[in-house]
């Protein structure tokens, strides 16, 4: 496994990691076939990460790894894979009336 960081200021390759984006233009072709703009991030800091939509949600994965940023609730992540259903078409649950589906612009 490998570990690295996006725009921290602070330089780790020395422990190990890898400086990089979080996720690179190259991979995102790769994966997509799309090209995707980069993050617009504060002038003081550069960051070279493709812009895209996520496609998970917190506390939904069973792996319980200590390094995700993603998961930080146990609890949670117990209670949202017990809604799990591979049968519908949301990652946890299925919607509801008072849901809102809001569509991305291109």
């Amino acid at each position: 496994m490998t570990v690295q960081t996006c725009f921290e200021e602070i330089n780790l390759v020395e422990y190990g990691f890898i400086k990089g984006e979080c996720l690179s233009h190259e991979l995102a072709y790769k994966i997509t076939g799309k090209q995707f703009p980069n993050w617009k991030a504060r002038k003081e800091q550069k960051c070279d990460c493709v812009q895209m939509v996520d496609v998970g949600a917190y506390n939904t994965c069973p792996h319980h790894c200590k390094y995700c940023y993603a998961n930080y609730n146990e609890q949670a992540i117990e209670n949202n894979m017990k809604k799990h259903d591979d049968n519908s078409s949301l990652l946890i649950g299925y919607l509801s009336d008072d849901d809102k589906i809001t569509r991305r612009k291109k």
